[in-house]
């Protein structure tokens, strides 16, 4: 006999003392059902407090509802947990306690919740014109429907931040009032044909300042300019390696336990991925696997784990596909078992279908982890290499130029597939431009020794060459060829006669 227990803090669900697998989303479902118990709740209302302000369809109302049924072991036609009032929406009929903390568990919770909440507040108009107040509130609006599709961040609704417009409350205040751990606040002013966006991110709490960015541009258009300022915040705030995630690393550091969760875990593993190169993968996988290990729920783990993996293979760290291919597979599935909204792991099925010669089924997937968080960057960046196997290279540039002005400060593989693009576009000199922009060129060596060879300055690919032996002693353009999947075998000569023009090993 199940007997479930809902922990609203640490947005867990458990069947006697055991933690039942359960997607951010449908935790989110479930929270509303269990705050709400014997009460109607109609189709908008959901939609209302679940999605927010973001447009969803109805139909996913009922992916989710599923999802919860098959948690609960509940059956629609006896329902013992959730009605369906047909035509109108659905009635919890209870079944599921909440788990109370005392006051001394409360002071002994030093992580970060797994639901990170942040509010948006009303941006500033501080041009002379009072009639562009619509400029900053449509600013304010399109920030908080963007973060709303990151899957990683529970967002306050615009209709609670804006009854803060106009009003000088403390942050601490607000973000008590809201519950929001982070506030964003900024201002716009906007002068002839010139704009500048301000924003800056605050821990609530402490009233410290996590992230800061200044955004000028030029109003040829400003519906343009819009879109790109507002992508560029969200996934400064809300990627993988955003200002809100290394908020969460720096504080596990300042407030370690010696018992750590599995989001602790979870982490630790990314501070080693992210800050310490190559180096830091073999200590990540041990923390991502204990994360598993600790919460076999915990689909992130999961899928940065399957990513890791793959990271390995492009970076000829491992030793061929075949290594990385399976389990690789089968923790992105899990992971979207577990999760359906985790846009990380339909990214590693669209890398491992490509590789497999899968290319509908590739694009199928990129496309689910766009439509899921399409404003980041590092998703875009890598989709471009995507479509160069595919042929379709000029999206690829686009791709890579969107991302490269969503992420500035990009790391050195955005330069790496802006210059496998121009590539394969026959641009040279200006892949040699892109490539030239790398720090630490590692394994792009490769691209490079194959861009000098076809502008025939043979010197400086042999020295290419040189130093990407060191890197991988093993390579030969024969079994390299084997694992691309270019569905244009003419693009795969392109590479490959660069490769033997350059002196690289057949």
């Amino acid at each position: 006999m199940a007997d479930f227990k809902i922990d609203l803090k640490d947005e867990r669900l458990w069947d006697r003392g055991r933690p039942v697998p359960l997607g951010n989303k449908a935790f989110e479902l479930l929270r509303l059902f269990v705050t709400h118990p014997n009460r109607l709740l109609t189709k908008d209302d959901i939609l209302g407090a679940v999605w927010r302000d973001l447009c969803v369809s109805e139909g996913l109302i009922k992916e989710y509802v599923h999802d919860l049924r098959q948690a609960l072991g509940d059956d629609p036609k006896r329902p013992q947990f959730i009605e369906t009032v047909r035509g109108r929406g659905y009635r919890f009929l209870g079944g599921v306690g909440p788990i109370e903390h005392s006051a001394a568990e409360e002071g002994r919770r030093s992580s970060p919740a797994r639901g990170l909440t942040l509010a948006v507040l009303p941006f500033t108009n501080l041009s002379n014109d009072p009639e562009q107040e619509y400029f900053s509130d449509g600013v304010s609006e399109d920030i908080i429907v963007g973060l709303s599709k990151n899957p990683h961040l529970s967002v306050i609704s615009r209709n609670s931040t804006f009854a803060f417009k106009g009003k000088a409350a403390p942050v601490g205040e607000i973000g008590r009032e809201l519950g929001a751990q982070f506030i964003l606040e900024g201002s716009v002013r906007k002068a002839g044909g010139q704009i500048r966006i301000a924003a800056e991110l605050i821990d609530s709490e402490s009233d410290r300042h996590l992230w800061a960015q200044l955004y000028d541009r030029d109003l040829d258009d400003i519906f343009a300019v819009q879109d790109e300022v507002v992508s560029s915040i969200v996934h400064a705030l809300g990627a993988f390696d955003g200002a809100i995630e290394r908020w969460a690393r720096q504080h596990l550091a300042e407030n370690s336990k010696t018992s750590p969760t599995a989001y602790d875990c979870y982490l630790q593993a990314q501070e080693h991925y992210y800050c310490h190169g190559d180096s830091g993968y073999d200590k990540a996988e041990a923390l991502y696997r204990r994360a598993i290990e600790l919460d076999p729920g915990f689909a992130r783990a999961h899928s940065a784990l399957a990513f890791l993996y793959t990271q390995r293979f492009k970076k000829y760290l491992t030793v061929s596909f075949e290594c990385i291919e399976r389990k690789s597979q089968d923790l992105a599935l899990r992971a979207v078992q577990l999760d359906r909204s985790d846009y990380l792991a339909h990214w590693v099925l669209g890398r491992l279908y490509s590789y497999l010669g899968k290319q509908a089924r590739s694009l199928a997937e990129f496309n689910r982890a766009l439509h899921i968080n399409p404003n980041d960057a590092d998703l875009l960046a890598d989709f471009a290499d995507f479509l160069v196997y595919c042929g379709r290279t000029e999206e690829a540039l686009e791709c890579c130029q969107r991302a490269i002005r969503l992420n500035p400060n990009c790391p050195d593989w955005y330069w790496w597939n802006l210059g496998f693009t121009q590539f394969h576009l026959g641009r040279y000199e200006e892949a040699l431009e892109s490539l030239e922009q790398m720090t630490t060129p590692g394994p792009a060596r490769r691209l490079l020794a194959a861009t000098y060879a076809h502008l025939g300055r043979f010197d400086a690919a042999r020295s290419e060459v040189q130093e990407f032996m060191k890197l991988a002693p093993s390579f030969s353009i024969r079994e390299w060829a084997k694992t691309e999947p270019y569905t244009d075998p003419n693009e795969l000569e392109r590479y490959v006669s660069g490769l033997r023009k350059a002196g690289l090993p057949e």
